[in-house]
This record gives C-alpha cells, sequence and structure tokens, in this order.
C-alpha cells in the first residue's frame, strides 16, 4: 500500500486570442494575451503497490503500482474547466532499493496519470519508511 502527501508546483499558462480589427477603412490584427498563474497546489494520494523480489537489505527490486490523487484547487494542466479539485488516476513502475535493515526505501520510475481529458507521463519518485 502506498500513501502520502505533495504538492503540485505553480506555473503560469498563457492563452492569445486573435481579433481583427476595422477602423477608418483600415483592418488590422489585433492580438491579446491573457496570463494565468496557478498557484503551488496540496495534494494526498493512496494506492496499492507490489513490490516483485522484495530484497535483501542491499537490493533492488521492481515495484508496480495503482491509485489515485486527489488535488485541492484547480490544476489547468490536466482539466479544461475550473474546479476546487482535481482528481487524477495514476499507474507506475520503478525499480525500488531498500536501505537500513528493509525499512526504508528510495523508488524511481514512470508514471501515467490520468484525467478526464488526458493522459501525462510523468517520472515517478519517492523515498519513505517500510511497514
Amino acid at each position: 500500500m502506498r500513501a502520502g502527501a505533495g504538492f503540485a508546483p505553480g506555473y503560469d499558462e498563457s492563452r492569445t486570442s486573435h481579433k481583427r480589427i476595422y477602423q477608418g477603412g483600415t483592418a488590422w490584427d489585433s492580438a491579446v494575451t491573457t496570463v494565468i498563474r496557478i498557484p503551488t497546489r496540496p495534494n494526498l494520494f493512496g494506492g496499492i503497490n507490489y513490490v516483485f523480489g522484495l530484497p535483501d537489505p542491499d537490493k533492488h527490486c521492481v515495484e508496480v503500482g495503482v491509485g489515485m490523487t486527489y488535488m485541492f484547487g484547480d490544476s489547468l494542466w490536466f482539466e479544461e474547466g475550473v474546479s476546487g479539485r482535481t482528481t487524477l488516476g495514476w499507474l507506475s513502475v520503478a525499480g525500488r532499493r531498500h536501505f537500513i535493515s528493509k525499512h526504508f526505501m528510495f523508488r524511481i520510475g514512470a508514471m501515467l496519470m490520468f484525467s478526464s481529458n488526458q493522459v501525462t507521463p510523468n517520472l515517478d519518485t519517492g523515498f519513505g519508511y517500510c511497514f
């Protein structure tokens, strides 16, 4: 099982709209750029994962997982509309290494995140305590 908290970093998203303006018999094009600033948003995540070849303390293994992430606040990166929350599903595959009598671990791998309108590939990293 995997559970935790994190954050999605803030970013700026810009949109440009074009318009043809007629004035005094002359036509010219106008472009207006709107910048939307998306702040850093906290999130909670949980999922189920399986570790293949649970290692001795000094060996590597492979972890596959599936789960959900709940993001507080809007995320225009994943969703088209403005809302107070974003819910994402994800699938991950990662290499994992255990330390200190198998209780602490570090992992790095690949993740696919699913929203209502797109699939986004991401880097999957993590560290934590194993029970």
